[in-house]
């Protein structure tokens, strides 16, 4: 019964942020709070606006760095989703990011997403035994995520060259970090 009312919080306050999201996207008005900035991420997140979504967590993040730690959220994996979507060409935005624009999206996903590995590394050398499958649930997801679709397996292969080494070097960690995970 307790997660009913913050539930009910939660979506009233995605609708006032709804209500309010095309004036923040265009300027006219600035998010009220880091919590209202996080919903709007998630809101333009879920209409495709990646690029927008991105912006407003990389906001987010700087403004409280205390975010990149909260395992459940995973504020800056979700950050790095939507700058790979947007990067990919996969946002609604108005204007769409240019190449130029695209090049520092994938370079502020692959820097959120190394910071989470770093995070998830550091986590995976204290773990008890019980933790340890949700590190790998983790991981594993990072392999199959659509929204990283963009920067995974072949699909490196079509980014620009000097990109590639980086993207292949994080997914190498990748493996070796589920593979610790899994013999721990």
């Amino acid at each position: 019964a307790a997660a009913l009312p913050s539930l009910i919080q939660q979506t009233e306050a995605e609708l006032a942020a709804g209500e309010r999201l095309d004036a923040v996207l265009r300027g006219d008005e600035a998010p009220r709070d880091n919590a209202d900035r996080l919903t709007l991420a998630q809101l333009c997140y879920n209409r495709k606006l990646h690029a927008s979504s991105a912006q407003l967590w990389s906001e987010a993040l700087e403004s409280d760095p205390e975010l990149d730690d909260d395992r459940q959220a995973q504020y800056r994996y979700n950050a790095a989703c939507s700058a790979a979507l947007a990067a990919s060409g996969q946002s609604k935005d108005d204007p769409p990011p240019d190449d130029e624009a695209k090049a520092k999206l994938r370079q502020q996903a692959l820097n959120w997403l190394q910071a989470e590995l770093t995070t998830w590394t550091k986590l995976l050398e204290s773990a008890t035994p019980e933790q340890r499958p949700a590190i790998t649930q983790t991981l594993t997801h990072w392999q199959i995520d659509r929204d990283l679709t963009s920067v995974r397996g072949e699909a490196i292969d079509a980014l620009p060259v000097r990109e590639r080494e980086a993207w292949r070097a994080l997914w190498r960690r990748v493996d070796v970090l589920l593979e610790q995970a899994g013999r721990r």
